[in-house]
């Protein structure tokens, strides 16, 4: 199985338009990562970052 990176969400909503830099880095739009999501170091700052920040991550799970 394989995960595709959505969008980006804060309090349930998509926050993506107002906040482009976001989909800069690995996490954009259309992303797709193993179900076993391995991160590099880079990727796991630019995500604890983003989550630190309130913003949430959604993903789509579809079969490989």
């Amino acid at each position: 199985m394989k995960l595709v990176f959505h969008t980006w969400q804060k309090a349930g909503k998509d926050i993506l338009k107002d906040n482009p830099e976001l989909s800069y880095g690995s996490f954009h739009s259309g992303s797709i990562f193993d179900c076993e999501v391995n991160l590099t170091t880079r990727e796991k700052s630019e995500l604890r970052d983003a989550l630190g920040a309130g913003f949430t991550p959604v993903f789509q799970v579809i079969a490989e």
